[in-house]
């Protein structure tokens, strides 16, 4: 189930910026969230308040932005490594997720084929059922986030308990993705990660893809992800319906997830709907994207 909103919460909370909290544990005292001042006097401008935006793992939100990200460089891949399996129809079968090395956190989305298998249950490992996924089965997709002061190396993060559908091998049957929640990880030292998957010791080959923009429609400024199979130079074409092009962007990107972020003030007047184009040494992909005034 996806949360479209945050339950018993808003998407900003602003505090008292006087206020001290405790760096260890800031819910210890009550937070103030409103200041009052009785008989105002025109002069009395020192209240001020510390916005923070809920639900940002990692600080790239921006406060006068719809989108607000920039791009990112990725320093190696969080391993989740697995056991590979080979699984008759009928069969129900396990998958340990266990961590390569220690991380602050991670989120990602996992792709699982809802025509091959079926979800039956999410095994608490470090990460719960009840905190840390989201499923839509129906999609065969799985966003899942996680933060938490320990130690992650060798620890089995969550187990995905499957009913085959079909005869499989666990490596087939599910992926890494930026589908729902993008892929990223996030190091001891406050780097940025990829994060991948590889089963019985043997790394699961990445997929050339390129993903809708996000958000779509879009007025200031939009995001657009996509996953090379190797590092290697990229170029992004988006160009109008006419066949105009509006704006290059080229650049040398890394094996895995990356992002670019394209501004309206980028393209020019153009509105309408948009068509964009990833090309690399290899491969080719067009999507079509909308920008509104």
């Amino acid at each position: 189930r996806v949360a479209n909103t945050f339950p018993n919460n808003t998407s900003w909370r602003f505090v008292d910026k006087g206020q001290i909290l405790n760096s260890t544990n800031p819910w210890s005292a009550t937070i103030r969230e409103v200041i009052n001042r009785n008989n105002l006097a025109s002069t009395d401008l020192n209240a001020n308040f510390i916005a923070i935006k809920v639900g940002d793992v990692n600080g790239d939100a921006t406060p006068n932005s719809i989108l607000g990200v920039d791009d990112r460089t990725f320093n190696g891949n969080l391993v989740f490594s697995a056991d590979e399996q080979s699984v008759n129809a009928g069969e129900e079968f396990s998958v340990d997720f266990v961590a390569a090395q220690n991380v602050q956190g991670y989120q990602f989305t996992l792709d699982y084929d809802e025509k091959a298998v079926e979800l039956v249950d999410i095994v608490d490992g470090l990460a719960t059922e009840a905190n840390n996924f989201n499923v839509i089965a129906d999609q065969g997709l799985i966003a899942t986030s996680w933060n938490k002061d320990q130690s992650t190396a060798d620890a089995t993060m969550f187990t995905l308990v499957f009913r085959a559908k079909a005869n499989v091998e666990v490596s087939n049957i599910v992926s890494v993705s930026s589908e729902v929640t993008t892929a990223e990880a996030y190091n001891i030292d406050g780097s940025l990660m990829g994060v991948s998957f590889e089963f019985g010791g043997q790394a699961q080959a990445t997929t050339f893809e390129l993903e809708q923009n996000v958000p779509n429609p879009f007025k200031a400024e939009t995001t657009i992800g996509f996953t090379l199979p190797e590092a290697s130079s990229a170029t992004i074409t988006i160009s109008d319906v006419t066949g105009k092009v509006l704006k290059v962007v080229k650049g040398e990107y890394t094996e895995g997830y990356n992002t670019v972020t394209l501004k309206r003030t980028d393209i020019g007047a153009a509105s309408g709907v948009l068509s964009y184009q990833l090309d690399t040494p290899n491969n080719s992909a067009t999507k079509q994207m909308i920008i509104i005034e």
